[in-house]
């Protein structure tokens, strides 16, 4: 009995992903444009992602930890070149306004005629 049990709650599980996808699909069908990545895309990144969940959980304490640290220092440091890049944008955008005043201010023929 305990395998028809178990044949039963596969059967199940099959029967509910199933019904997911084909859900999935319709609602895709439904509107095309909700979603940008195509299928292949998405399945790809969906693999990639539940691999590195895989190899993470297969990690001893102490090695979670080490990815952990090192996945924030990661990104503090993608955000911190981010904020520079920002940054030297706002500069460029000021000194390109101080520049163009200036020139408009000393360089540039004034409204006055001249005789």
């Amino acid at each position: 009995m305990a395998s028809q049990s178990d044949w039963q709650r596969k059967l199940q599980e099959l029967e509910l992903d199933i019904d997911r996808k084909l859900g999935d699909r319709t609602q895709s069908q439904d509107s095309p444009n909700s979603n940008p990545l195509p299928e292949q895309t998405q399945t790809t990144i969906s693999s990639l992602y539940n691999q590195a969940k895989t190899w993470f959980q297969t990690l001893p304490t102490i090695g979670q930890v080490a990815v952990g640290i090192g996945a924030v220092v990661l990104s503090l440091s993608v955000l911190q070149t981010v904020m520079r890049l920002v940054t030297l944008g706002i500069s460029v955008a000021v000194i390109a306004v101080v520049g163009y005043i200036g020139y408009r201010l000393f360089f540039a023929p004034g409204d006055t005629p001249q005789s």
